[in-house]
């Protein structure tokens, strides 16, 4: 087929025909559509040559090799073109042909560039000398060839295809390397000359590329591409041209990593400055100025802006760059913010300022910074709504703070230290004051308010105060005090504040008096009470004496006069012996009651299973004359009285065995857990642990209405002549618990017995 490329050398071939001392010549391989070499063709030639094959004229360019050499045989030039497709004559091929006299011999050598479909003929003469000649003059073409190729910065490498048995491409073979190559991959031409490619770069196939280079050889298209190559211990960004050769190809190679890696840095870095920009909080504007002809500035027209700025404004990027920024809001250049522009970009200086801003259906406080951009203005804003909306928050709070400290019954003052440039505390500043307060400071309200603390005058308290102050600013702890003011009572709390004090006082002149009158009415009902326990015990005794006398003297009328009294005076005296009794009990109640009421008995460590065994020793006639069954569960030890706790026990014992049922054994049980929060009762501190303890009988029970009754002194549910006592045992009970600050309780239905429970601190 026809070449398709004008029949020019290229300049390095010219050069090579120009320092060539013999005949020389240009040739290109015609090739058919399967890639064969069909012909060659010549393109140029120097002076040697064109006289060497000069005919009817001068030579024309574009002719075959085989018109030239008219004497060429058909057979010889068909074997140099199967020679050509089978090798690449990097070393020569020769051709013998005969000359235009009948003595006279020549032959032609054949040499290849690489990445070119030119080659370079030469013509040796047949005479000695000149041969000799011409073989140097070859062996200098070759090595002209060699420091082509080696000087090229670019990786140049031949292959020839290797197939197999069907004739499929499977390997190539090296046939040549440049020196850039070799330092590339640091092996010399005896390690890669006649090795293949897959054995120093076997991924070439997983990349792609084996593939490439055989759709070269196989469609005769070259290829080039740019392409990463991480593997066989190459690291790097390449250009490579591929080009057929015969049955092979020649690659060049170009190293891009350089090059690539900066533009990936480039990339990278408008990437993140996008980014940046695209998700930046603060509004973002490039505009360039819009001018008249006059270059009078008419408008601006958005270079760049971000989603904070598009969102707010209700329009997408795609929408505002580019645009006029009147296109998109009409008439903005009536607004501040155009003027603003217009100045910056004219003079140059840039402005930095808030405003508020209600245009467009954006709405708010705004920051703005304005810097000249070349013909432009990059406008830079915060949205400070929030900010602002809180500063009028703070103005309203401190507004009605000030409302609230004027109106307040409590004069309160805030002071700021004052130190030295050592950081010694010398002195205080007073930098708020409530009416209250100002009020109270009277004439000197102003000196207060306007001088430090030390050149207040009078103050002859100054010193004192002065050592409270540091104290509280040193510890940080709030001292509370009364002190008396023109004859005043008021009550001051100093606490910390930062590096300063607030100082608030109130007026308790009244709560004085009244407390000087509880104390004094505190001492006279201590005194009423030592009283009322002077005249129990004396009652309690003056009482029991003729008591007993009565007791005794019955006795004795029932022992000794029995029959002279007779059946109804015996009974008289038994009446009068029961009251008797009755009387002493009641005494005697009343006597523990009123000491458990006004008596505080040290707290110990007391072991209510111990406490128990005790009480059940004191009642041992009761329980075994009611044939009674105890049965006590393992109980706790408790902070407490003694002597009360077992009074507590006893009582709510020998109740449980009294009011038992008439032919039952009385049977009770007595049982301690922790109380749960929810079933505390109301009336104790939920944030407290406490035991709860329960004593349960079998007996008659009462009615639930009279759960609380119960527990008052006095109160009985029978009869005398149903169940003795006096009705103070359960009142007993109750002072008892409330003096452990704790609390009893008691739950029943008629004829089902009762149940009591004690709750007790378990700390």
């Amino acid at each position: 087929m026809s070449p398709t490329v004008p029949y020019t050398a290229e300049p390095l071939h010219k050069a090579l025909l120009s320092t060539t001392p013999g005949g020389a010549a240009i040739f290109r391989t015609i090739t058919s559509s399967q890639g064969a070499i069909t012909d060659l063709l010549l393109i140029e030639a120097n002076a040697i040559a064109v006289s060497f094959w000069a005919f009817s004229g001068e030579v024309v360019a574009g002719q075959s090799l085989q018109k030239l050499q008219s004497n060429l045989v058909s057979h010889t030039y068909l074997k140099l073109l199967t020679d050509l497709n089978t090798q690449a004559p990097q070393v020569p091929l020769w051709l013998d042909l005969p000359g235009h006299a009948p003595t006279d011999t020549a032959r032609l050598s054949f040499l290849s560039f690489p990445d070119s479909q030119d080659m370079l003929v030469c013509i040796h003469t047949p005479t000695p000398a000149p041969n000799l000649l011409a073989q140097r003059e070859l062996q200098q073409q070759s090595e002209l060839l060699r420091s082509v190729l080696d000087g090229s910065q670019n990786q140049i490498i031949a292959f020839d295809s290797i197939r197999d048995a069907n004739g499929k491409i499977v390997d190539f073979r090296y046939l040549l390397q440049n020196e850039a190559n070799r330092r590339s991959v640091n092996r010399t031409e005896e390690q890669v000359i006649g090795h293949t490619m897959l054995e120093y770069f076997p991924h070439v196939i997983e990349t792609g590329l084996f593939d490439r280079y055989v759709q070269v050889i196989e469609t005769g298209q070259p290829d080039n591409f740019d392409m990463p190559y991480y593997y066989d211990e190459l690291a790097g960004y390449y250009n490579i041209s591929v080009v057929k050769r015969g049955d092979g190809i020649v690659l060049t190679l170009q190293n891009k990593t350089d090059n690539w890696l900066a533009e990936q840095r480039a990339k990278h870095q408008a990437e993140l400055l996008q980014r940046v920009v695209d998700h930046s909080p603060t509004g973002i504007i490039l505009a360039e100025a819009i001018r008249t002809d006059e270059g009078d500035i008419i408008d601006f027209r958005y270079q760049l802006t971000n989603a904070f700025n598009a969102k707010l404004t209700g329009h997408s990027v795609e929408q505002m760059v580019g645009k006029p920024i009147s296109a998109l809001f009409e008439n903005w250049q009536s607004l501040a913010l155009f003027n603003t522009f217009k100045q910056v970009v004219e003079t140059g200086e840039n402005q930095r300022y808030s405003f508020e801003y209600n245009y467009y259906g954006v709405k708010g406080w705004f920051e703005g910074s304005f810097q000249k951009q070349g013909d432009g203005v990059l406008f830079t804003f915060l949205d400070i709504s929030a900010v602002k909306q809180a500063e009028v928050d703070q103005a309203v709070q401190a507004l009605r703070l000030k409302a609230i400290l004027d109106n307040s019954q409590t004069a309160i003052s805030l002071h700021e230290a004052i130190r030295n440039e050592q950081g010694e505390l010398i002195d205080f500043k007073t930098v708020l004051a409530n009416r209250l307060a100002i009020e109270k400071w009277g004439p000197l309200a102003d000196q207060i308010l306007n001088k430090p603390y030390s050149q207040i005058t009078p103050n002859p308290n100054a010193a004192v105060e002065f050592a409270r102050f540091r104290q509280v600013i040193e510890t940080g702890e709030t001292m509370v005090f009364e002190f008396n003011y023109d004859s005043d009572w008021h009550l001051m709390a100093i606490a910390k504040m930062g590096d300063g004090l607030v100082i608030s006082f109130i007026e308790i002149t009244t709560i004085h008096r009244y407390r000087e009158q509880l104390e004094t009415a505190n001492q006279e009902l201590k005194r009423s009470n030592e009283s009322l326990q002077q005249f129990a015990y004396v009652a309690s005794h003056d009482l029991q004496e003729p008591l007993r006398k009565i007791m005794a003297f019955g006795d004795m009328l029932t022992d000794i006069h029995r029959p002279t009294l007779g059946a109804s005076g015996a009974d008289l005296v038994d009446r009068m012996q029961q009251s008797a009794k009755r009387m002493s009990q009641l005494i005697r109640d009343l006597l523990d009651y009123s000491r458990v009421s006004t008596q505080k008995d040290p707290f110990e460590q007391v072991d209510l299973n111990a406490l128990l065994a005790d009480v059940q020793s004191d009642l041992e006639v009761h329980i075994r004359d009611s044939g009674a069954c105890i049965v006590v569960e393992p109980l706790p030890i408790v902070s407490g009285s003694h002597v009360q706790l077992q009074q507590l026990m006893q009582n709510l014992l020998s109740n449980a065995i009294k009011f038992g049922r008439k032919n039952q054994t009385p049977v009770v049980n007595v049982r301690c857990l922790l109380a749960e929060a929810g079933n505390i009762t109301i009336g104790l501190r939920p944030e407290r642990s406490y035991w709860q303890l329960t004593v349960t009988d079998n007996g008659i029970g009462f009615d639930s209405q009279y759960a609380e009754r119960i527990f008052q002194v006095f109160q009985r549910l029978h009869g005398k002549a149903q169940f003795a006592g006096t009705g103070v045992g359960l009142a007993i009970c109750r002072k008892v618990v409330e003096n452990h600050n704790g609390a009893i309780t008691a739950s029943c239905k008629p004829g089902e017995g009762a149940t009591f429970t004690v709750w007790l601190p378990k700390e």
